[in-house]
């Protein structure tokens, strides 16, 4: 019996010591964003990449730290988005991800640097200044949401510097605000070539940790003493 309680607080050490928390960065400087759908219905869709289309040139780094296979999580999000809408280098509008619940029971795929899906991360509400697009003040932003569909660091690394190809496509969609700043926009682009597309630039800061989904170091305990009963 008593061998039988050993090997369970082992393998209770054990489960708590496989789920330790994970965090993954990624930092961005001048990456360019392009923003389009803000002629009709529905979310802003974006694309943010490493593009360089100014005398500026973009970088980036990042580092993962991804757990095993089959392990289960709750990943939070924390960090922010700034954006240089009319290239003075000067960044008019901050996104913030205030250390924010993405996702509740996230099974980890293993070490990957390239992923689809569709993941939501909330954004605090925010002011959007008008006045690069003809505006006369502040709009605000509220019940603010991105969904990242896809993801690819043009790197197979754990950790270094992001490719020339990296990109990140998203959506923007908001509770107030999106209808007044679609149709600045419209009205901007019809200002320029009319191509349903604007260009921007951004800086980023993100760190995603991954914490032990409630139950998972228990499982991972119980799995241990059951197969602990079974050879006896």
């Amino acid at each position: 019996m008593k061998s039988v309680i050993s090997a369970a607080a082992i393998a209770l050490t054990a489960g708590f010591a496989a789920a330790a928390t994970h965090t993954s960065t990624i930092q961005i400087d001048h990456g360019r964003a392009t923003v389009s759908n803000f002629t009709g219905p529905g979310p802003l869709s974006v694309n943010l990449n490493m593009a360089t289309d100014t005398l500026t040139p973009a970088s980036g780094t990042y580092s993962l730290d991804i757990p095993a296979a089959g392990t289960v999580w709750q990943v939070f999000a924390n960090g922010s988005i700034d954006v240089d809408f009319d290239g003075d280098d000067v960044f008019e509008t901050s996104l913030s991800v205030d250390n924010v619940l993405v996702d509740s029971s996230w099974t980890s795929p293993g070490f990957f640097t390239s992923w689809t899906g569709m993941y939501v991360l909330p954004i605090a509400d925010f002011s959007f200044d008008t006045t690069p697009y003809g505006g006369s003040g502040s709009i605000l932003f509220t019940g603010v949401s991105a969904t990242v569909t896809g993801v690819d660091l043009d790197n197979t690394a754990a950790a270094g510097a992001l490719g020339a190809n990296a990109y990140a496509d998203l959506s923007i969609d908001a509770a107030t605000g999106l209808d007044e700043v679609k149709t600045l926009l419209t009205a901007a682009d019809m200002l320029g070539n009319g191509d349903g597309i604007l260009n921007f630039r951004f800086n980023s800061n993100l760190a995603f940790t991954l914490v032990p989904a409630p139950g998972a170091a228990s499982v991972l305990a119980l799995g241990g003493l059951l197969a602990t009963r079974r050879r006896r």
